[in-house]
């Protein structure tokens, strides 16, 4: 008789799914400073990853939807814009290839079991990465690490930055519960919690205020329009019909900017130890569109920190997500973009991606005043994580899937 022993198994998806974790992860600033050479090692983590993925596309057969090549023409502009310009190559690899390895590690799923397999694993991942920013409050309460430019920083960075993690994580443990169940669960409430918790500690106002709108519309619409079914609400309208879209997002940013010089928001900012005013932002926006002046197809190109800071003067970063692709991608790069979330919002069909819609507006929503979240390769997953949802099964026939396994 023979004794069958079942090995564990670790699927290929899952593999490049760690993969992508483990380099975007290699971006945290205090890794950086701890961890020699990581810059490095970094750039090898991303040419194994997109090479393993480029042989799972061409053995898998699975072909490029419109929807993705739009987002991949607007990394292109990128690209062409840093060579015409003579910018950095190795920058433009480090804003492009986090993101161009967490959009294929979900093109390459066939069906709804593996983009759930991926998604699981980054859940995974980026849970430990917030147990660890809180571990550093509790155990630093004054600051994990100081910079010239910023005075208080955790593991995950300064302020904003950790929402470039903890907001993905939030975003995908709900979809996956609303896929798998229905409806949100007590767990989501939980991890709305411990992330809105984080983010406020770094006394983030723009993710603070973000999260906590996001979950409660989340955790108050999804029962109440459940109850109602087949009655849209103003919420799934606007995240789901782009002419509400952008309309919401322009009518929120004219509210955002009238709102910073009334007495109730300025002490808001006063306690995040914010500024006052959006005075010194302006300053930046009309510096980086000086810049921008005979360069607006394809902008500047991925530029550097240090470039940032001849332009304004004083800041290392556009401070807008609007203005940031402009400057990387020029009106070209930023129409793309723009297209391929008009794509995203007209594919919306239920709550689960009614979910990853709203995450995308209020990532844009924050984007208003910062900067930090816009190159998170996890929101370009996200707009494009609907359509490999949905037609992974048909992207390639049963005779040309591939059983990879690693015992």
């Amino acid at each position: 008789m023979h004794l069958l022993v079942r090995k564990p198994r670790l699927h290929g998806v899952d593999f490049i799914a760690l993969m992508v974790c483990l380099s975007t992860s290699m971006d945290i600033s205090y890794l950086n400073r701890i961890v020699p050479h990581l810059g490095t090692i970094k750039i090898g983590f991303y040419l194994f990853t997109l090479a393993l993925e480029l042989l799972f596309l061409l053995r898998r057969k699975i072909f490029i939807t419109r929807q993705e090549l739009v987002l991949l023409l607007a990394a292109a502009c990128v690209f062409f814009s840093t060579l015409l310009n003579g910018g950095s190559l190795i920058s433009c690899a480090s804003v492009l290839a986090p993101a161009l390895i967490a959009c294929l590690a979900l093109i390459i799923c066939r069906d709804a079991e593996e983009t759930n397999r991926v998604l699981n694993v980054w859940c995974s991942v980026l849970f430990l990465l917030l147990l660890a920013d809180l571990a550093s409050f509790v155990l630093f309460p004054h600051g994990l690490y100081k910079t010239v430019y910023y005075t208080r920083n955790w593991f995950l960075g300064y302020k904003t930055n950790r929402l470039m993690h903890t907001f993905p994580l939030l975003t995908f443990y709900i979809y996956k519960t609303i896929c798998k169940s229905g409806t949100t669960n007590t767990k989501c409430v939980l991890l709305a919690l411990l992330v809105l918790l984080d983010v406020s500690l770094s006394r983030g106002a723009a993710g603070t205020l973000a999260v906590a709108a996001y979950a409660l519309v989340l955790f108050l619409l999804i029962p109440k329009q459940k109850a109602k079914a087949g009655q849209d609400s103003l919420v799934m309208k606007m995240l789901s019909k782009p002419t509400y879209f952008i309309s919401a997002y322009a009518l929120i940013t004219v509210l955002l900017i009238f709102l910073q010089n009334q007495r109730i928001i300025q002490r808001i900012m006063t306690m995040f130890e914010k500024s006052e005013s959006l005075g010194e932002r302006t300053i930046i926006w009309n510096r980086i569109l000086d810049a921008l002046s005979g360069h607006w197809l394809l902008g500047l190109g991925a530029i550097t920190s240090e470039q940032y800071l001849r332009i304004t003067g004083f800041v290392l970063n556009a401070h807008n997500v609007i203005l940031t692709y402009l400057v990387n991608g020029g009106v070209l790069g930023l129409l793309c973009l723009g297209i391929a979330v008009i794509m995203m919002a007209r594919r919306i069909h239920g709550w689960d991606t009614y979910v990853i819609s709203f995450y995308i507006f209020i990532n844009l929503c924050i984007g208003i005043t910062s900067a930090a979240l816009a190159f998170c390769p996890y929101f370009f997953a996200a707009i494009i994580l609907p359509f490999t949802q949905k037609q992974g099964a048909a992207k390639s026939p049963p005779q040309n899937r591939l059983r990879l396994h690693s015992v």
